[in-house]
């Protein structure tokens, strides 16, 4: 009986390992990515061309909260609507610290 649940112990043991060897670690980037992409669905922006290129500058702040510095975009009314859907917005991946400031290009297409 003892060598059994011995066995059931190394054997759990090991799965364990090798279930938290197969997992892959989360790209901060991607994550922080994807939140702004849900942050700014939906925009209600009617764009005169097919795509429009916005280059956005951020920080956060202390309670990793997104701080627009500057939406490079020609119209604005598309720079309003995203600093409004992005300033001060929790985001909830952590990112780098030691880097102050972030530089996106976003894409909006009609």
């Amino acid at each position: 009986m003892k060598k059994l649940q011995l066995f059931l112990l190394v054997l759990a043991i090991g799965f364990g390992s090798a279930v938290k060897a197969a997992e892959l670690p989360v790209d901060p980037t991607s994550a922080f990515k994807y939140e702004v992409e849900k942050l700014l669905e939906d925009l209600p922006i009617e764009l005169e061309e097919e795509e429009k290129e916005v280059n956005l500058t951020i920080t956060f702040n202390k309670n990793n909260e997104i701080v627009v510095l500057s939406v490079e975009c020609d119209d604005p009314y598309v720079k309003s609507v995203i600093k409004k859907r992005l300033n001060y917005k929790k985001v909830k991946t952590q990112l780098d610290k030691s880097i102050k400031e972030y530089k996106l290009p976003i894409r909006l297409k009609a």
